[in-house]
């Protein structure tokens, strides 16, 4: 069993963190969780890139995951999410051209 734990620093108080292991079903052997916004909502991708192609997603926990992919895109990375929630990330174009986008516009 996990156990919180408290995180203090000189006269600031001291806030409780809990860490929650997050694994995408899609893909069990690679999740990464590199974005979240201050309403709790998570920015991430599934997939090595190799075997299992990179999908993003946003994820509201435990477990509500939306996908999140750079229109007509082979893979796709979303690395962070602003305030209200648009995703932040890029996509990789069968041609191998990287399409960098400031937010994922027609996701799907």
């Amino acid at each position: 069993m996990r156990r919180p734990f408290f995180v203090g620093l000189g006269g600031l108080s001291s806030k409780l963190y809990r860490f929650q292991s997050v694994i995408n079903p899609h893909d069990p052997a690679f999740t990464q969780l590199p974005g979240i916004n201050n309403s709790g909502t998570i920015a991430g991708y599934f997939g090595g890139g190799r075997i299992v192609p990179n999908h993003g997603f946003t994820l509201v926990l435990p477990n509500t995951f939306t996908p999140e992919n750079f229109p007509g895109a082979v893979q796709t990375q979303v690395i962070g999410i602003n305030a209200t929630a648009t995703p932040l990330g890029s996509g990789l174009m069968e041609s191998g051209l990287t399409m960098a986008s400031r937010t994922l516009v027609g996701r799907s």
